[in-house]
């Protein structure tokens, strides 16, 4: 059995020192093996290794021992040195994963560049071990990473084993296994945990009041577009800027599904047309409900930005969505006519129809600093702009593709 790490000074397990032990010790192979790393060293200890291939004879643990060899040609040390922009490396590493590095900004910035700069003068860095933190990392791609919840796991994971790198009597790196530092990660996840369980509480109130979870014809996505925001969003900006953003993901996804499937192309055609002059005059049902909303949520908007910087941005505001109800409409029309549009139409059309950039541009008028009315102008985007609706209608279509 692998005994526990005790007391706050974390010892080694009794098996780390197998090399030490007596004759009379009796530890089985099943032990020892169950014990080995990935690499096939015991706790990375070339003594304790090389005590574990006389006492179990696994081919792992010989060619990692035939590894050490060849790498250390003058003698292989029963004690690793631990590089010290490693030391570094480890605790960006550890208040980044704890989800703490907001609150650490300048300290990470002089270890990094302290990092990086022994890197260039020395030509090549040291590396204790990362072979198991790389396989775990690149099972999981960076476009479904989701921050908060990676904090959570490295919370749990340090809580139940705290890094260790190899035996080096007793050497230990403090900043890895410091009690405050994961209680303040704990009450730092818990607060988050707080603001988004408010923050979601008044989306769906808000989802409610307006109708928009039983509009009957369209997915039912309120909880999942916050989800999706508060996970990819960064924790400094404002409610309000997340709550603008999963708003805005709400009725993108309510007005594309009446655009989709429930609209017939004549009242898609007057709901684009009262978007455009702004006027619900001649709107019914659906499409009047829809235009209220909208209408609201544009004007709660222009009113908060005025407020706080004295322009008026309702025109801008309206101009962004039209656009997106206009290239919707358009898709809706080449979908029920039968029309097979020309690569670079679909693409043209489809880059401002997935409305990434609707999200994004409305709440960057209240981010710091602030954007400006020209900035999301249709025919001003910045080349980012672009890139962005490009990249997410890509990636949208290769989701949703099927070979035929």
């Amino acid at each position: 059995m692998r005994e526990e790490l005790v007391n706050k000074y974390h010892y080694p397990p009794l098996l780390s020192y197998l090399e030490a032990l007596p004759s009379s010790y009796q530890i089985n192979q099943a032990t020892i093996i169950n014990n080995l790393s990935a690499d096939g060293s015991l706790f990375q200890s070339s003594a304790a290794t090389a005590a574990a291939y006389i006492a179990a004879g696994n081919p792992a643990t010989l060619s990692y021992l035939h590894n050490l060899v060849r790498a250390c040609r003058h003698g292989v040390p029963s004690i690793y040195p631990i590089d010290e922009d490693c030391i570094k490396l480890y605790m960006v590493n550890q208040l980044q994963r704890l989800g703490l590095s907001d609150h650490f900004h300048d300290e990470i910035a002089v270890l990094s560049k302290d990092i990086y700069s022994n890197t260039i003068d020395d030509g090549i860095m040291m590396w204790p071990r990362l072979q198991e933190w790389i396989k775990r990392e690149i099972l999981v791609t960076w476009m479904a990473r989701m921050d908060h919840l990676d904090h959570r796991k490295w919370i749990e994971a340090n809580q139940d084993s705290p890094l260790w790198l190899g035996k080096a009597s007793y050497y230990r790196i403090s900043c890895l296994n410091n009690i405050d530092l994961l209680r303040l990660a704990k009450e730092n996840f818990e607060y988050r945990q707080m603001v988004y369980k408010k923050e979601l509480t008044e989306l769906i109130r808000w989802s409610k009041d307006w109708g928009l979870m039983d509009m009957g014809f369209a997915r039912e996505k309120t909880t999942y577009c916050y989800f999706a925001i508060a996970s990819s969003a960064s924790f400094p900006y404002e409610s309000d800027v997340r709550l603008i953003v999963a708003k805005s993901a709400v009725l993108i996804t309510i007005v594309d599904d009446f655009f989709d499937t429930k609209g017939s192309l004549d009242e898609l055609q007057t709901i684009a047309k009262a978007v455009q002059r702004w006027d619900n005059k001649g709107l019914t049902s659906h499409s009047k409900i829809l235009f209220d909303i909208l209408d609201n949520f544009v004007g709660e908007l222009a009113k908060t930005y005025h407020d706080q910087h004295q322009i008026d941005i309702t025109t801008s505001l309206r101009n962004l969505w039209y656009e997106a109800i206009d290239s919707w409409l358009i898709e809706a029309t080449w979908r029920k006519t039968g029309h097979i549009p020309s690569m670079s139409s679909y693409l043209e059309i489809g880059k401002i129809s997935v409305a990434a950039h609707v999200m994004v541009l409305q709440a960057s008028y209240f981010l710091t600093p602030t954007f400006y009315p020209h900035n999301i102008n249709p025919s001003q985007y910045e080349a980012i702009t672009k890139l962005l609706m490009k990249s997410c209608r890509l990636l949208n279509d290769i989701q949703g593709y099927e070979f035929v």
